[in-house]
């Protein structure tokens, strides 16, 4: 059996079905904040397993792994990295037999060039926590009309510093399968302290972390990096050379400081 397989039938496994009145099922994953109604038990496991599908497709595309189904550790695959790291590392100190073509000023030397002095630079050595809040943004960006609520209620939670509510019984699927996934990657990275979500009755529980890495990102942080990845996609898009420069707090001529969230070059 597959993995992906084996990961749908123990999801399906844990599926409940009710008979809520004659010729009407409604199925359920509460784990995935699915739903689906059908007129018999095997439509309605039909319906239910077809949806856990595009749930799990919608969450590979977004660059995410679904809860249990990351990678086990491979030794052999990380020493063939760090081997073929060290070798590129060893032909980058190598001296070049021919001169390099000149390369075209980054952002800072070209700021510098006007005059402008950089006098700070975002923080280095934190690249897998930037690439998965790039991901989250990106997640909560495209979404945003159906995680609107959530987001808000999140905001506010963040001065109160405690658990809140959202109330999912009148939302529609697509709102109820967004806002719980969502929850459960916020989760999954530590955004958020805890989660629960009662299928039952159709009630979101959660606390957001008090980090400040955390409660920038919530407070308005994601909104640029949500911009800064759709622009650098639509720049490769038309392969044009681009450098997207995020966090900069720079001093201008006149010596008066100034900072800006995102500049693209």
């Amino acid at each position: 059996m597959g993995v992906l397989t084996r990961y749908l039938e123990e999801a399906m496994a844990k599926a409940r079905y009710d008979l809520v009145s004659p010729g009407r099922y409604v199925g359920e994953l509460a784990e995935f904040g699915l739903r689906v109604e059908g007129e018999n038990l095997e439509a309605t496991r039909r319906a239910l397993r077809e949806a856990l599908e595009l749930h799990i497709l919608e969450t590979l595309r977004s660059g995410f792994l679904p809860p249990g189904l990351e990678a086990t550790p491979d030794p052999l695959r990380e020493r063939f990295f760090a081997l073929a790291q060290e070798m590129w590392r060893l032909l980058r100190e190598a001296p070049a037999p021919l001169p390099r073509p000149k390369k075209a000023p980054s952002l800072e030397e070209w700021l510098k060039g006007l005059g402008v002095q950089v006098v700070r630079r975002p923080e280095e050595g934190e690249e897998e926590r930037e690439r998965v809040l790039n991901r989250l943004a990106l997640f909560l960006g495209d979404r945003y009309p159906s995680l609107e609520r959530l987001y808000e209620r999140l905001k506010q939670s963040l001065s109160t510093k405690r658990q809140f509510e959202l109330s999912l019984a009148e939302a529609s699927p697509e709102e109820i399968a967004n806002s719980t996934q969502f929850c459960t990657l916020l989760k999954q990275y530590a955004l958020l302290t805890s989660y629960r979500y009662k299928s039952e009755d159709r009630l979101l529980r959660a606390k957001a972390s008090t980090e400040g890495w955390v409660q920038n990102f919530l407070t308005g942080g994601w909104l640029e990096r949500y911009v800064a990845e759709r622009l650098r996609k639509y720049l490769r898009s038309k392969n044009l050379p681009h450098e997207v420069a995020v966090g900069y707090q720079v001093t201008l001529p006149g010596g008066r400081p100034w900072s800006w969230t995102s500049w693209c070059g």
